[in-house]
């Protein structure tokens, strides 16, 4: 499996990095394992244990990452464990998970209104892009 890419979500809405930087908790603790359910459970066997192991990796980097930029993760449970060398963590709330992958998030309105507005703004190349094909089209066939 290949992992896209790892998205923090941090708003700041008048506040300072320090003051109110939140980051969207599904995005870490978010699961790779297609076959999880809705209903919270993972896939048992190697791949439910890929996932986990994976899905640790990813909190011990992101929490190192956040911490050096001045961001609080917002897991009041999350703490380094001497002892494992990993980071623990809460419970993951699966039922927000799914909510935000399924476009229910915090961030969807405003994602997807960014996107309509780039979507718009390009439209203008799309036109000129028809237009010179249109043109090159009727020259190949005047000739």
């Amino acid at each position: 499996e290949v992992v896209s890419g790892m998205t923090m979500i941090v708003k700041t809405r008048g506040a300072t990095v320090e003051e109110a930087v939140v980051v969207e908790p599904a995005a870490i603790v978010g699961t790779l394992d297609p076959s999880a359910t809705k209903e919270g459970k993972e896939s048992p066997g190697t791949r439910g244990k890929l996932m986990a192991v994976l899905r640790q990796k990813f909190i011990d980097r992101t929490v190192q990452q956040a911490e050096v930029i001045g961001l609080k993760v917002p897991d009041p449970d999350l703490k380094w464990n001497e002892e494992r060398g990993h980071y623990d963590h809460g419970e993951i709330d699966w039922k927000e998970f799914w909510n935000v992958v399924e476009g229910n998030g915090p961030c969807n309105h405003e994602r997807m209104k960014a996107r309509i507005a780039a979507h718009e703004n390009g439209r203008w190349v799309r036109e000129a892009a028809v237009a010179y094909a249109s043109k090159k089209a009727r020259k190949k066939q005047a000739a």
